[in-house]
């Protein structure tokens, strides 16, 4: 329904503003900070934040031209997806939320 899209897009927005955050980060090859980013993780996690955009993008334009009905599932499922996706990437490189 739309309210699950808009929730399930919130929960989007809040891992994009980490990802992009972690992505501003300087790369771990070329700094000595402790505060850095995997060069591994770069493209994995930029490619999911895309994907994520996409599917968001069109979910928030099929509940603006069909209001109050119900979604493709597909929709729905797409974004929680992208979250999931992202989420991994953050397990696997030992990202921590960014803030600035």
């Amino acid at each position: 329904d739309p309210a699950s899209i808009v929730i399930a897009s919130n929960s989007f927005d809040a891992v994009q503003v980490t990802a992009e955050n972690y992505l501003r980060l300087p790369s771990c090859a070329r700094t000595t900070s402790k505060v850095c980013r995997s060069p591994r993780a770069t493209r994995p996690l930029g490619d999911a934040v895309l994907a994520g955009r996409r599917v968001r993008d069109a979910a928030q334009e099929f509940v603006k031209t069909h209001p109050g009905e119900l979604g493709p599932r597909g929709l729905y499922d797409g974004i929680m997806a992208s979250v999931d996706t992202i989420n991994q990437i953050f397990t696997q490189y030992n990202v921590q939320a960014v803030t600035r």
